[in-house]
C-alpha cells in the first residue's frame, strides 16, 4: 500500500477509535451497569481487533505512520476526533 494511501486509512481507523471510545462512554452514563460491562466488552474486542487486523499492518509497513501514543513518531492530530459524538468530560 502506498504511503498517502496507509496515512488515510491509519487517521480514518483512529477517527473510528474516537467514536467507539465516545459510544462506550455514553453507555457507561446513559445505561445500567450490567448494560455498559456487556457493552464496554463487545466493542472492546472489535477495537482490539481493528488495532490487531489492520492498523498493526498498516503501521508495520509504514512505521512512521504509528502514533506517538503507540509508541512510535506520528503526530496525530487532535482535531481527526472532532466533532465529539459524546462529551465525555
Amino acid at each position: 500500500m502506498n504511503r498517502a494511501s496507509a496515512e488515510k486509512l491509519s487517521v480514518m481507523m483512529l477517527r473510528i477509535s474516537g467514536m467507539l471510545d465516545d459510544s462506550i462512554a455514553f453507555v457507561r452514563d446513559a445505561e445500567s451497569k450490567k448494560d455498559f460491562e456487556l457493552y464496554r466488552d463487545q466493542v472492546s474486542r472489535t477495537m482490539a481487533s481493528m488495532y490487531l487486523d489492520v492498523l498493526e499492518h498498516i503501521w508495520k509497513e509504514h512505521p512512521n505512520l504509528r502514533p506517538k501514543q503507540m509508541g512510535g513518531s506520528y503526530e496525530v492530530d487532535p482535531a481527526i476526533h472532532e466533532p465529539r459524538f459524546y462529551d465525555i468530560r
